[in-house]
C-alpha cells in the first residue's frame, strides 16, 4: 500500500524536531559534579526486544507481523527521549520527559507523550551488561542496544 509522499516528510520532520528539542534540553541541564560516578544510561539505544502485558494481553516487539518497527531512546543528563516507528514505518509514537537513578532503578516521568500519557510516571530496574540495556518494570521488560 503507497502513503502520500507528505506523511513520509511528516515523519522525518517529527523525527528531527524531537531529536532538537531533546538536544535543547540535554544542553540546558544541570552541570554535573567531577565527584559523581558517570551516568552510565546517557546515550543513543536502538531496541532489540520488548515484552508488554496490558489488560490480560502480551505484546511483543519485534512481532513477525511488523518486523520493521524500530524504536530509539536517548538518554542525557536527566533527560529521556523515546521514539517508535511501528507498522509500515506510518505509525510514529514519541514520549520525552525526565528520568532519576536510584542504585538499579530509575523512575522516567514523561513530559510530553504522543498519545497523550502527560506525566505518567513508571519505575524500572536496570543493568547495563556488554551494551546492552535491560530495563524490567511490572507490566513490561525491554533490551536496548547502546549505538552511540
Amino acid at each position: 500500500m503507497s502513503h502520500p509522499p507528505n506523511i513520509f516528510i511528516m515523519q522525518k520532520f517529527n523525527l528531527a524536531a524531537i531529536i532538537l528539542i531533546m538536544l535543547f534540553i540535554s544542553s540546558c541541564g544541570p552541570e554535573v559534579s567531577e565527584e559523581k560516578a558517570p551516568n552510565p544510561l546517557i546515550g543513543v539505544w536502538e531496541m532489540v526486544s520488548g515484552v508488554y502485558n496490558f489488560n490480560d494481553t502480551t505484546y511483543l516487539v519485534p512481532d513477525a507481523n511488523y518486523p520493521e518497527a524500530k524504536s530509539l531512546k536517548i538518554f542525557s543528563v536527566g533527560y529521556f527521549v523515546t521514539i517508535h516507528q511501528g507498522y509500515h514505518l506510518v505509525d510514529f509514537q514519541a514520549i520525552a520527559g525526565t528520568y532519576k537513578i536510584d542504585g538499579n532503578q530509575y523512575t522516567q516521568t514523561s513530559s510530553f507523550h504522543s498519545s497523550g500519557n502527560e506525566g505518567g510516571e513508571i519505575t524500572m530496574k536496570f543493568v547495563i551488561e556488554e551494551g546492552m540495556l535491560k530495563q524490567e518494570s511490572s507490566r513490561h521488560s525491554e533490551v536496548w542496544k547502546r549505538i552511540e
